[in-house]
């Protein structure tokens, strides 16, 4: 929190969830769990969340999308939870946009239709 207050950017991936907690949304055709600590952070920071998308155009070309932008804030309709999930939901629903565009550009580094949380590996 100290360092979005002084301006800065954070960076965290929106497709692992290692230990933490995560929300069931439709992937792909099916739930899929997302982290919402992002959405979290953002919510109670009251700052943006910037969804980075990267599609390789070639061989030393990339081209960078940063047109997604997520406003989660807080309401006092409904429990956090849901608020959560429907952020998550609408990250998962642009991302899935982008694999239906270049399919053969995602790699997810976790199975984000297993509940089964991924190990944090912690070999500093």
């Amino acid at each position: 929190m100290e360092v979005l207050e002084e301006g800065h950017v954070v960076s965290m991936m929106g497709d692992r969830s290692y230990t933490f907690d995560t929300v069931n949304v439709p992937f792909l055709g099916a739930e899929a769990h997302f982290p919402f600590g992002a959405f979290s952070i953002a919510a109670a920071a009251g700052c943006p969340v910037v969804v980075l998308l990267a599609q390789k155009e070639s061989d030393r070309e990339y081209v960078v999308d940063m047109s997604n932008v997520i406003y989660p804030r807080y309401t006092k309709d409904g429990d956090k939870k849901s608020q959560l999930r429907q952020w998550v939901g609408e990250y998962a629903a642009i991302l899935e946009t982008f694999v239906k565009k270049f399919p053969y550009q995602c790699f997810m580094f976790h199975n984000v239709w297993s509940k089964q949380k991924e190990p944090v590996n912690d070999n500093r």
